[in-house]
């Protein structure tokens, strides 16, 4: 998949766009809220539409049945927008793309809850996957994803196991042999959910890599987040697992959460060194509406100023668009500095403003997140004693100073600057009167200056890999 063109469709009104050159991965971020489940439905519509209508209600006559079909659909369509949704996939019409060309499994969490027992065929079920008999594969591969599962489980906690029961409609027996513990039924009452999502997730990705074997289809693997109900040290375990596991895939993963958004972003980068093979977006939700910026695809402030210097030489007429692109490029380092501040990334642009200008610190560092700073003081306060009190308190001053962003007073000065110039020159254009342009060249240069000093503090004193915020 090279591109994906989505328009009307449930969050969003306006169009999005994911270009993804020579089928490159996909990392997103998107706040709750943001679209990010749209837009995995969207791969849902895409790839198994065959099995969304399979679902839906038999009527007695074709007509009903075409109208109740036709009802399904548009339930689908954005409230506001007043066009039928559409979605392309290489610039072709989701209902004319040939999509028996792929191996698609979509995973997503609100899949992963399961009562107090797991049967393989009901699990698999859960998910949108690749596999047309299920019980038939799950008859043929059992021994070999137990065996797998068992495998990986080892190198995490040598104590649990597992065991598929062929005689008794594929239930999974759960075996921890440090407590002596041996359930089928009662899971939820001897494991913890931490630990149940981890085995249910690792028998799911080893029914796809079983499934998959030899095919010269494309492999397509989209996990929305999948890894929110892991604990801290489990989700680096899987987060490796699934990028080594799958690095044949086209991926997509798509999460809410910063610090395994800057985890996937560490290992891609750095651990890995693949980055070139990944595209990186956010979702937003701005002013009401959904809007998808891709790294790739954003404007750096040397680009503007290009740009605007072009412009003054040689067109003037296009000035007055300027404008609305450098107030959109000062609102989408707003929402990035937010998202990785934990200032709340839902929030409207003034809100954050406000947050940042009323804090009397700023805390991050480099992939981690507040959490974390919690997690580390937490870990020098146990054990502690008298004696040591002093020491540990010395300790822990230290560990905030590591967090606390150091330029605070700079980034707070060019945001004041900057918001008194989007009001002024960086204003919609559309409140412009009787064709008076509403600022001067002046005022968009020196706006164009503080862009530039605010996307390189961002740089220096945020995430130093991110080269186009």
């Amino acid at each position: 998949m090279n591109n994906i063109k989505i328009s009307s469709f449930k969050a969003f009104k306006d169009d999005i766009e994911i270009a993804l050159p020579n089928g490159k991965n996909l990392l997103l971020y998107g706040e709750n809220g943001s679209g990010k489940s749209s837009l995995y439905m969207a791969f849902k519509i895409i790839f198994f539409k065959d099995k969304m209508l399979s679902g839906i209600n038999t009527a007695p006559t074709p007509e009903e049945q075409e109208q109740i079909n036709r009802d399904f659909w548009n339930s689908y369509n954005n409230r506001i927008s007043l066009s039928d949704f559409s979605i392309k996939v290489n610039e072709i019409d989701y209902n004319s793309f040939d999509a028996t060309n792929y191996q698609p499994f979509l995973i997503t969490l609100e899949n992963l809850h399961i009562d107090d027992k797991i049967k393989l065929t009901e699990l698999l079920a859960r998910f949108d996957l690749y596999i047309d008999n299920l019980t038939e594969f799950c008859e043929d591969n059992c021994i070999f994803i137990q065996d797998k599962v068992n495998d990986t489980l080892d190198k995490i906690d040598k104590n649990i196991r597992i065991e598929i029961d062929r005689e008794f409609d594929y239930e999974i027996r759960i075996l921890d042999n440090q407590r002596n513990i041996a359930s089928t039924n009662d899971i939820r009452r001897y494991f913890n959910e931490a630990k149940i999502n981890l085995i249910i997730l690792l028998i799911v990705f080893s029914s796809i890599k079983q499934k998959v074997g030899s095919s010269d289809k494309k492999k397509i693997l989209v996990l929305d987040d999948f890894i929110t109900s892991l604990d801290a040290a489990n989700r680096i375990i899987l987060a490796k697992y699934v990028l080594e596991s799958f690095s044949e895939y086209q991926l997509f993963l798509f999460t809410h959460n910063v610090s395994f958004f800057n985890l996937i972003f560490f290992l891609i980068h750095d651990y890995h060194k693949n980055e070139k093979k990944w595209v990186f977006a956010n979702l937003y939700e701005i002013n009401t509406k959904n809007k998808l910026y891709q790294k790739e695809a954003r404007i750096t402030a040397k680009k503007l100023t290009e740009e605007f210097e072009d412009i003054v030489d040689n067109d003037p007429q296009k000035i007055e668009l300027l404008g609305n692109r450098i107030r959109q490029k000062f609102e989408t380092m707003l929402y990035e500095l937010s998202k990785l501040l934990l200032l709340g990334a839902l929030d409207e642009s003034n809100a954050i403003i406000e947050r940042i200008g009323n804090s009397r610190a700023l805390y991050y560092k480099k992939n981690k997140s507040i959490y974390d700073l919690i997690d580390e003081i937490d870990e020098l306060l146990t054990p502690i004693s008298t004696n040591k009190s002093a020491k540990i308190k010395s300790k822990i001053s230290a560990k905030i100073q590591e967090y606390k962003v150091a330029d605070l007073d700079n980034i707070k000065y060019i945001i004041k600057e900057l918001t008194l110039y989007r009001k002024i020159a960086l204003h919609p254009m559309s409140h412009a009167a009787m064709g008076l342009t509403t600022f001067t060249v002046k005022e968009l240069e020196y706006s164009l200056d503080l862009i530039q000093k605010l996307e390189t503090v961002l740089k220096d004193v945020v995430n130093k890999n991110v080269s186009a915020i």
